[in-house]
């Protein structure tokens, strides 16, 4: 989780601190380039790798933490 507060910290606006994680996998989804991935994915990207992360609240659903990669330096291969 160090691995996804450091990129929602340098990427985005949000104050949003993710300490636990049964929480987070209960109330949270990650995405990357568009595809539902494991958390442990984000421990192989790279912050300069990172075009965007935006967060989307909902109030029925979970909170979804997109990060989209850059063309160039892919470090997450979302067909595997």
């Amino acid at each position: 989780m160090t691995e996804l507060n450091k990129i929602i910290k340098a990427k985005t606006k949000e104050k949003i601190i993710l300490t636990d994680y049964d929480k987070l996998k209960k109330d949270y989804c990650l995405l990357i380039n568009g595809t539902e991935v494991d958390y442990a994915k984000v421990i192989s990207i790279e912050i300069d790798s990172i075009a965007k992360v935006e967060i989307r609240h909902f109030n029925d659903k979970k909170t979804k933490i997109m990060i989209v990669l850059k063309n160039k330096n892919r470090t997450h291969n979302t067909r595997s």
